[in-house]
């Protein structure tokens, strides 16, 4: 790279003197994504009502203003028109955005960067109906300029089942990497064509400031344009709003969106919260983000509780002894299960592992049987005190490893399932009325293997905390379970036993 700045290899030196270049007039430019005159980065994300409402979020070159679209609710592609479609339902916006690219890119790293002017389109579309399907592509009607036809299914209504995928750290490069996590997306929607979205605990890419890398993650797979996608902000979107540049996100309370956004949603039974893990001071998360995490999730009544982020709180990866992972095991191992979250989902260091219910750095004993649901059989933790935490390994092109099994086990209770082999992995998490099934896959030659599964089953939602920022929430979340948790967790798995019988029986 440093020869290409001071050595001309140019085949041609003669092109430095006597040379005549003559002009024979403009020649009409091919339409491309790749040089943003046709959409690109193109993603479909949940609305503020995911029963009713899409956003879809666009780039193109700095000339293009038009933020058309072309919908059609329909059974089977349609022939569209060409015409946009317009509508109270449908308002759209524009705005200039520059965009870094590296003067030297070394993937990871890059420096010496320049900014280039685009255009950041957004269409917001509301009113629509549910349970039916809509096509769609976005454009310029004026040009005729159009991306792929996109489609989604709304859901039929709230009380309705649910699928959604879960991946972590996609992350890569070159457009060649991003193939690994293009082919965990076909292998998960293969087996789930019916999904509704896909959760991502973060790192989409591996440096956010490079929009090379965000054009060949957009580019890699058709899902975006199906299925929308809510992203948690990683490691590589730690940087001038990286999440807000690249996604229209539903449910974003006021915040400095510099690291990252944490925001929250609602789909069907369930409320997911998602948290920034980049927004950290004095290796604790940011005391105004943990205090609207406490007033978001309290104040909802769903049945059925989720938490996303990117840095794993029970990790088995070499990140486990980090200090603000050990922060928020200490902030959020007691205070998770009191607001009554059912599951949390993350990722940042690729290695698998899934806990039993867990609080304060204990497992708690819960009842368990087993039921076959869709032709696959789980074991159903019934209404389980404790929150299980599921760290999603990678579904990128980065390899981890794990920490010894000696060293974590000093700090909390070791998981119910690891699996470090560095094979591309996603979950699959159904929600059907008062059960949640979760499957893990690993993913070799196109191909995905079941590789862990459990449920929960609960007879009705955990009651409404109405403290969450009061006294009991506050000595929770600033609890040092890091020294308290060996004996009381000790004593339950004696216990254990006598627990789960007595719950049976009350």
């Amino acid at each position: 790279m440093i020869s290409t700045l001071v050595f001309d290899n140019n085949p041609e030196p003669q092109f430095d003197n006597n040379i005549t270049i003559t002009y024979s007039g403009a020649e009409e430019v091919e339409a491309t994504k790749a040089n943003c005159r046709l959409p690109a980065n193109t993603v479909l994300n949940l609305g503020e009502d995911s029963l009713t409402e899409r956003t879809v979020t666009w780039y193109t070159k700095y000339s293009i203003e038009d933020s058309d679209i072309e919908l059609i609710e329909a059974d089977k592609e349609p022939r569209f028109t060409g015409k946009a479609t317009k509508g109270s339902g449908i308002a759209s916006a524009a705005e200039i955005c520059p965009r870094a690219y590296p003067g030297a890119d070394l993937g990871v790293f890059a420096f010496l960067p320049f900014y280039k002017d685009y255009v950041k389109h957004t269409v917001t579309l509301s009113g629509l109906k549910p349970g039916k399907t809509y096509y769609y592509r976005v454009g310029s009607e004026e040009r005729n300029w159009w991306s792929d036809t996109g489609s989604f299914t709304l859901p039929g209504g709230k009380d309705e089942a649910f699928t959604f995928i879960g991946i972590a750290d996609p992350s890569a490069q070159r457009a060649s990497h991003f193939e690994n996590f293009a082919g965990i997306m076909d292998a998960a929607t293969k087996l789930y064509p019916s999904a509704g979205f896909t959760v991502s605990t973060g790192s989409q890419v591996d440096y956010g400031l490079n929009v090379k890398q965000w054009k060949n993650f957009f580019n890699s797979t058709d899902t975006f344009l199906n299925l929308p996608f809510m992203p948690a902000a990683g490691t590589g979107e730690n940087k001038e709003a990286a999440i807000k540049t690249n996604f229209t996100l539903p449910g974003v309370p006021e915040q400095d969106e510099e690291t990252g956004t944490y925001y929250s949603y609602d789909y069907n039974n369930a409320h997911f919260t998602v948290l920034n893990t980049n927004d950290i001071t004095d290796d604790k998360l940011g005391d105004a983000q943990l205090d609207w995490m406490k007033k978001d999730i309290s104040s909802s009544d769903a049945k059925w509780k989720i938490l996303v982020l990117h840095k794993s709180v029970y990790s088995v990866g070499e990140n486990f002894d980090d200090d603000d992972v050990k922060s928020l095991r200490n902030r959020l191992g007691a205070l998770l299960p009191y607001l009554g979250v059912d599951l949390v989902l993350s990722g940042q260091d690729g290695v698998y592992s899934r806990t039993l219910p867990m609080s304060a750095n204990c497992v708690i004993p819960t009842a368990a049987e087993e039921e076959t649901y869709n032709g696959q059989t789980y074991k159903m933790l019934a209404d389980p005190k404790g929150t299980v935490y599921a760290a999603l390994g990678r579904a990128g092109v980065s390899e981890f490893e794990q920490a010894a099994p000696k060293d974590t086990a000093k700090s909390f209770p070791e998981p119910e399932c690891v699996i470090s082999d560095n094979t591309r992995m996603f979950a699959a998490v159904t929600v059907d009325g008062d059960k949640l099934y979760y499957s893990a896959y690993q993913v070799k030659d196109g191909e995905a293997k079941l590789a862990d599964s459990f449920g929960i089953s609960k007879a009705e939602s955990r009651p409404a905390v109405k403290d969450s920022t009061g006294i009991i929430g506050t000595l929770l979340s600033e609890m040092n379970t890091g020294f308290l948790w060996q004996l009381p967790n000790f004593i339950l798995k004696i216990l254990s036993p006598v627990i789960i019988f007595i719950s049976k029986i009350f």
